[in-house]
């Protein structure tokens, strides 16, 4: 089970930053050669099945991730993520926002 979860961590971020990368420096600048209004419609249909894409990531991060902190570290419960130090050390980029 601990090596599945870190793959599927390693593979969520591989996946979601991937997705952002070739976004960004692919699509994008590709987009000033064709009708803007087929690159609206192109785009439209891009983020809405990137959407799905990233939530998986986003999801796959969060269960891996509280996972290996629970059975990883110091932590053994859930409630621990707030009550130890190592716990807070942990969410402390969390109460920032």
């Amino acid at each position: 089970m601990k090596t599945f979860m870190q793959w599927l961590h390693v593979s969520s971020v591989t996946v979601a930053i991937g997705g952002i990368v070739f976004i960004l420096f692919s699509l994008l600048p590709s987009l000033g050669s064709i009708d803007s209004e087929q690159a609206g419609k192109l785009m439209s249909e891009i983020f809405s099945r990137f959407r799905v894409i990233i939530w998986a990531c986003i999801l796959g991060i969060s269960i891996s991730g509280i996972y290996m902190a629970l059975t990883q570290t110091p932590l053994k419960f859930f409630r621990d993520l707030v009550t130890t130090p190592y716990g807070k050390l942990l969410s402390e980029p969390l109460r920032q926002f």
